[in-house]
């Protein structure tokens, strides 16, 4: 498993612990680590995952960012 795969994990797991903020840290190392692996479609799956949490959030504004 990659670090960008177990980050990805990670931050599925703090999502669904309803920790958002620590979600969103993780979605976006995972997001950096998919660029540098060449992966954009998993890397746009992070800002996906992103934009998710800001909607948990409530800040339905930057979910769509």
């Amino acid at each position: 498993m990659t670090d960008a795969q177990q980050l990805q994990e990670q931050g599925v797991k703090l999502f669904r612990q309803r920790d958002y903020e620590a979600a969103a840290r993780v979605f976006e190392q995972a997001k950096l680590a998919y660029e540098a692996d060449g992966q954009p479609l998993l890397a746009a799956e992070m800002q996906t995952n992103i934009g998710l949490v800001h909607r948990a959030l409530g800040e339905n504004q930057q979910a769509w960012m």
